[in-house]
């Protein structure tokens, strides 16, 4: 599904079941990202991948100033994603990819 920004996906909510979402450099944007997740794991009918920079790793609120909620591995994992390391942003290790399949 392609949202074109102009959705306030604090309380965006899907129309209807998608196959797949990806949402990449979104949820570092929202104030309660966790609310995302929910709904993408409620309607997604085989998964979904996001990208985050890795709170661990860099200033996550100094990158940008629209950047409200730092994320780590932990809290994605604590959310069902299945997780991997990656240089998006110039340092080692700086993002993070989640991933999240339907059983």
């Amino acid at each position: 599904m392609w949202l074109d920004g102009t959705f306030d996906l604090d309380t965006w909510r899907p129309m209807r079941p998608v196959g797949w979402y990806a949402a990449l450099e979104v949820l570092e944007h929202l104030q309660n990202p966790g609310d995302l997740i929910r709904r993408m794991q409620e309607s997604a009918l085989k998964g979904f991948v996001v990208t985050t920079p890795n709170s661990s790793v860099v200033d996550v609120l100094a990158q940008d100033p629209t950047h409200v909620t730092p994320l780590d591995e932990e809290t994605l994992r604590s959310w069902g994603l299945t997780t991997s390391l990656h240089n998006f942003y110039g340092q080692y290790r700086d993002g993070i990819c989640g991933l999240w399949r339907k059983d």
